[in-house]
């Protein structure tokens, strides 16, 4: 029940900030349209989709396939000593006898 009562006030929260937000522009008759346009939030934009991009590659994608290929390798790595280690123990065994 009060999880409903908290979804509600974020709701009316949320309403009212952008309704406020809509007056604010309203009032200082901002132009959302040559905003948007200009060469600098262009550059913004593009900046902030870039580095969210980079972020994503670097944090998920990089690091996962970094890590799997670490363990793959340390595996690989790690059974072929021990079959190297294996053979060599065979063949001491065989010296023994």
């Amino acid at each position: 029940m009060e999880e409903n009562k908290e979804k509600r006030g974020l709701h009316i929260h949320l309403g009212w900030s952008i309704i406020f937000i809509i007056i604010i522009i309203i009032l200082f008759r901002i132009d959302i349209k040559d905003k948007v346009n200009s060469p600098q939030f262009q550059k913004n934009i593009t900046y902030y989709i870039e580095d969210f991009f980079k972020d994503l590659w670097n944090n998920n994608v990089k690091s996962f396939y970094e890590k799997e290929i670490y363990n793959l390798s340390k595996n690989l790595i790690n059974t072929g000593i021990e079959t190297v280690q294996d053979g060599v123990d065979q063949k001491l065994d065989e010296m023994k006898k």
